[in-house]
């Protein structure tokens, strides 16, 4: 399977963004739980950007992708997880994909194939941007578009 760098973003925005709604056993994957700190996380960048959790939890839940919100406190806490995840370095665009091929690798080919339709054709949506902040955000819009039954957030 071959996956670019930025369908591998949206897939780490996707397993740490707030506290899940969890089918329990089947989505998201229990290896997400098992393989980062998200409790540890969510508090560092809840701290770091002040978002409103209301906010977040609405940019999950909402069906209108035209009032998703859209603020410097989501865009914060969502660029916030990807650092604290070592997956991008502070003020930079840069990723490091090594995260998400060791993750992959332990999950089920059907999980990968969920992820891999809620990141289809984000890498080149997000291509020409180039402030990591709005990278990031703009990646969870892309997913969140893709397939809002199957996006979820961390909270």
């Amino acid at each position: 399977m071959k996956l670019d760098l930025l369908t591998l973003t949206c897939i780490f925005s996707l397993l740490v963004a707030v506290e899940p709604w969890k089918i329990p056993g089947k989505w998201p994957p229990e290896v997400v739980y098992q393989y980062y700190d998200i409790p540890t996380m969510v508090k560092t960048c809840s701290q770091r950007c002040e978002p409103n959790m209301e906010e977040i939890k609405e940019f999950e839940l909402t069906t209108d992708l035209n009032k998703l919100p859209n603020n410097k406190n989501v865009k914060c806490y969502f660029h916030c997880l990807w650092v604290e995840a070592g997956f991008m370095k502070p003020g930079s665009a840069a990723f490091d994909p090594s995260v998400f091929f060791e993750l992959m690798e332990k999950m089920s080919e059907e999980d990968q194939d969920k992820y891999l339709k809620i990141t289809k054709g984000c890498a080149k949506r997000v291509s020409k941007i180039k402030d990591p902040i709005e990278v990031s955000y703009q990646t969870m819009v892309c997913c969140k578009e893709n397939s809002n039954e199957l996006f979820y957030l961390f909270y």
